[in-house]
């Protein structure tokens, strides 16, 4: 049944997460759309805000952003995500992106976490974060037939930055084969103080519009395991 498929193909993730966590990244094969973007955004200046999903193996997302910060210098990654306390994480990105510099940035402390993300972009550095889960505030807007809930923050740092940003989706196609997909760069503005709250909701939405589309073309890749419709 549908169950017993979702779990096999979140298996066959796991296996390739396992390939990648030994350092045989040459195993992977890649159908890359748009991934010029992410050399263009950065030529702005302005870092970057990179936006994944728990769609496919946002891990390899990980390492193939790696892979295509080709400047002379590295610009380090900073990873939005809640930190554990036993240091594997941070074992595995080691893994997954070779030399590539990287800090995790812990989301428990929301307001910390936009802090540290702001930070990071005036340093012209790299931001990454799921958009589909939240931690601090969120919008609702309409998703799969339904509201609900998403994280605002990205776009809300966005707008105070002027970093460029990313959404960057890996789906897998097959055996060590992943289509990886960039939309963007977007630069976001807001358009007037009185209308803040009305333009979150429109770029939130229209990312969630966006994973709508790669849940439908890949419905058993959506690994996100909590009532999402609250």
């Amino acid at each position: 049944g549908a169950a017993h498929a979702h779990e096999e193909n979140i298996g066959r993730v796991l296996l390739d997460r396992a390939y990648a966590f030994a350092g045989m990244h040459e195993r992977f094969k890649f159908e890359r759309e748009n991934t010029d973007a992410f050399a263009q955004a950065l030529a702005m200046g302005r870092g970057l805000i990179v936006v994944s999903a728990h769609v496919g193996n946002w891990e390899l997302a990980a390492h193939t952003l790696a892979t295509l910060n080709t400047t002379q210098i590295k610009v380090p990654i900073n990873l939005v995500w809640f930190r554990n306390e036993s240091g594997q994480q941070d074992k595995h990105l080691t893994r997954v992106s070779g030399e590539q510099p990287y800090n995790i940035i812990d989301s428990r402390d929301p307001m910390q976490a936009s802090i540290d993300m702001v930070n990071a972009l005036k340093r012209g550095e790299i931001v990454a974060i799921h958009g589909d889960r939240y931690t601090g505030n969120a919008v609702s807007v309409p998703f799969l037939g339904s509201d609900a809930l998403f994280p605002s923050g990205p776009y809300v740092v966005a707008a105070n930055t002027g970093a460029p940003v990313l959404w960057v989706f890996a789906n897998r196609l097959g055996f060590c084969s992943y289509s990886l997909r960039v939309v963007g760069p977007r630069l976001l503005q807001y358009r007037s103080r009185k209308t803040r709250t009305e333009d979150l909701k429109t770029w939130t939405a229209e990312y969630a519009r966006e994973l709508e589309r790669r849940v439908k073309e890949f419905p058993l890749q959506w690994h996100n395991f909590y009532p999402f419709w609250g």
